[in-house]
């Protein structure tokens, strides 16, 4: 066995010499981390993948749809009756991240993982997540800061 053999990405069909891949995310992975840190954490693993699969654009598109719809769901949550069951909407979303995440990447994590590649651990996805709260959870205390006529009384 040659340098070339031992160095070489775990995926030769996904990677390339200029970007190997050090793993992916399981659209189980980006479901949980929608459950866990809101569609926030989710759209951004979602995002490492096209990353790591060489989508810029793709990668662009999904950042940006994960904090519409993190700014939507915020949105929403202002205006819900008080006694609107309170894991319904993240249970939505949560589906809603594994079917997109299967959809959109499940064949390329499925290969990629048939090939030997590597999962990301589920100890970066909760890390991600509770960072994503953080984030959220800043932004919304800045918007309330900033404008707080937003707040229904």
């Amino acid at each position: 066995m040659d340098e070339q053999d031992i160095y070489s990405p775990p995926n030769a069909a996904v990677a390339t010499k200029d970007h190997p891949i050090s793993g992916l995310y399981s659209p189980v992975q980006t479901g949980v981390a929608a459950f866990i840190g809101g569609p926030l954490a989710g759209c951004w693993l979602l995002a490492t993948n096209f990353a790591m699969l060489s989508k810029p654009a793709a990668r662009t598109r999904t950042i940006i749809v994960g904090v519409v719809v993190t700014v939507l769901v915020f949105a929403l949550s202002l205006y819900l009756p008080e006694d609107f069951p309170n894991l319904i909407i993240p249970f939505v979303y949560t589906v809603v991240f594994h079917q997109v995440a299967k959809q959109l990447q499940g064949d390329e994590f499925s290969q990629f993982v048939e090939e030997g590649g590597q999962r990301f651990s589920h100890w970066r996805v909760v890390g991600i997540s509770f960072l994503a709260i953080v984030v959220f959870l800043a932004a919304g205390f800045g918007i309330v800061l900033v404008v707080p006529d937003l707040i229904p009384s």
